[in-house]
């Protein structure tokens, strides 16, 4: 077998690590990106009640009907 020259090895070292350092990342980002999609979701989801209950409680009950609705219709594009 042929010893490899220095730039060989350089090379394929420079390579290898690069490669662990992306298995690595993607690894990292593959996990975690869920769990802060729903916690995103979970803070728009307490934003929208929370402006929902101010109005609802600010209104009368006639208009409580109205305000639901229209809530529900804005929040269905935001899936």
């Amino acid at each position: 077998m042929k010893k490899m020259k220095l730039f060989q090895k350089t090379y394929l070292f420079t390579v290898g690590l690069m490669a662990i350092i992306i298995i690595i990342s993607h690894t990292l980002l593959y996990m975690l990106l869920p769990s802060f999609y729903t916690n995103k979701k979970q803070q728009d989801l307490d934003n929208i009640s929370y402006q929902l209950t101010e109005q609802l409680q600010n209104n009368n009950s006639n208009k409580s009907d109205e305000i639901a609705k229209k809530y529900t219709v804005e929040c269905k594009w935001k899936k």
